[in-house]
């Protein structure tokens, strides 16, 4: 999932202009943490309810943000 994510961060940052990135990951996944975490994302502190389709419910929901112009994103080796 890492690779992936890098992957889509580069062609946002190169392709597209991006310059800043928010996600989230619901606060009862935190292996969704630990993979934005990796890609060079800090956590806000903020926690948000959003919602699940799966659960048809809110769930609190932790944002991260990456600012893209930093430089901070992870080096993941892409797979040949």
């Amino acid at each position: 999932m890492t690779e992936a994510g890098r992957a889509v961060l580069q062609m946002a940052r190169h392709a597209l202009g991006v310059k800043h990135v928010r996600a989230g990951h619901f606060v009862d996944n935190p292996a969704s943490g630990r993979v934005l975490t990796k890609l060079g994302f800090r956590p806000t502190g903020a926690v948000v309810p959003r919602h699940s389709r799966a659960r048809d419910a809110e769930v609190p929901c932790a944002v991260f943000e990456l600012d893209l112009d930093e430089g901070r994103m992870c080096d993941v080796k892409m797979a040949a």
